[in-house]
């Protein structure tokens, strides 16, 4: 709605509603958390906190799973706000999480959907599948909606998929889990630095404790905004304009934008086919590194990964430069999901498939040439 030019507010339960607010400054407006709210939305108390509520005398009692509901109330909120603040001072505000999440999660559709434990489960039984009918996918079967449902409720999934000759409406649609996003990667400080000097990590590449076990969709948006300007502000503080021809820095100075040559750019446009190298990569990380891990499988991903022959990258080629980063990248994957004898988040391991929070509730750390270790 926003696309097409809407003013606001925005009146939904739906979870990207604080995060249109941030974006767009437009306001929304969005039931609350908890006993007297609609949807029992998990985002419920974010949501009061930092939503613009509209007419809340008008009040409309709905029928849900959960019974009857009245909409957009959020007095409650401050007795969640004060339960919160006595968690705190005990130190149990994580616990408060979990219990007020865990209570939402059978009463919202949404919420159970779309928490990490259930999409996980259901990558799980995915997989699993693929692996005993010995294929690259499953369907999804939505051709008992009619086409008008289809098309309003999924307006551009439904576009897509018939771009490429899928109707869901009379044809099953071939899924199947992919590899999205790393929760973990370079480790910083709270301004981005490594541990090498110079060297800074924002965004999606680093790893600054936002995330745990699980992706948190919005954490994203988190890191680009908050680290991004945090580790500029440290770049800048850290090579004040007087030193910064002495630092004498390894590399050489990035091309401003519009300065790269005809040549350079055509040659970045042409993207040349997979290399065997990193077909077989892929493959390693896929089949043995992938949603369902053992430890046998991860040992002998990690010997086939140490006996792939990556090529001599080419000066001024990308794809080999790439290919030698993600080849180091597959094998420290490997070690630590090896190394971590438990399942906690994305990470299952068949053959350790609970958690143990004496031993592993804390972060893996490596470096290439760094055995795994495991710090509080």
């Amino acid at each position: 709605a926003f696309e097409h030019g809407a003013q606001g507010p925005s009146k939904d339960c739906a979870y990207e509603g604080p995060v249109l607010k941030a974006i767009t400054g437009c306001p929304i407006s969005m039931e609350g958390k908890s006993a007297a709210c609609a949807h029992f939305s998990p985002v419920g108390n974010i949501a009061s906190a930092m939503c613009d509520l509209w007419s809340n005398e008008s009040v409309q009692n709905i029928r849900l799973l959960s019974g009857n509901a009245p909409e957009a109330f959020a007095e409650i909120l401050a007795y969640d706000c004060r339960l919160m603040n006595v968690a705190t001072q005990h130190g149990q505000q994580n616990v408060l999480r979990d219990w007020l999440t865990e209570s939402d999660e059978h009463l919202s559709p949404q919420a159970l959907l779309l928490s990490p434990v259930s999409t996980l489960r259901i990558a799980r039984a995915i997989v699993s599948e693929m692996h005993k009918t010995d294929s690259q996918h499953v369907y999804l079967d939505m051709t008992e909606k009619p086409k008008d449902f289809l098309e309003k409720r999924f307006p551009r999934i439904y576009a897509t998929c018939l771009g490429y000759g899928l109707d869901l409406a009379t044809d099953l649609a071939p899924v199947s889990p992919a590899a999205h996003f790393m929760m973990g990667g370079v480790k910083t400080d709270l301004w981005g630095r490594t541990s090498i000097p110079g060297l800074y990590a924002a965004g999606e590449t680093a790893a600054t404790g936002v995330h745990g076990a699980n992706r948190l969709a919005s954490n994203s948006l988190l890191e680009g905004l908050v680290f991004g300007a945090r580790s500029g502000t440290a770049m800048m503080q850290d090579a004040p304009g007087s030193r910064k021809k002495q630092l004498n820095m390894p590399g050489s100075p990035v091309p401003k934008p519009g300065k790269a040559s005809n040549a350079h750019a055509a040659a970045q446009k042409a993207k040349p086919p997979a290399s065997a190298a990193l077909q077989k990569l892929r493959e390693v990380m896929w089949k043995q590194v992938g949603i369902l891990r053992n430890g046998k499988e991860l040992k002998a991903a990690i010997d086939s990964l140490k006996s792939l022959e990556i090529p001599l990258a080419d000066k001024n080629g990308r794809c080999d430069h790439e290919l030698k980063n993600l080849h180091a990248l597959g094998i420290l994957i490997a070690r630590c999901a090896l190394a971590r004898e438990e399942s906690r988040g994305s990470h299952y391991r068949s053959d350790f498939p609970y958690r143990d929070d004496d031993k592993f509730q804390k972060h893996s750390q490596i470096s290439l040439h760094q055995a795994p270790s495991f710090l509080s």
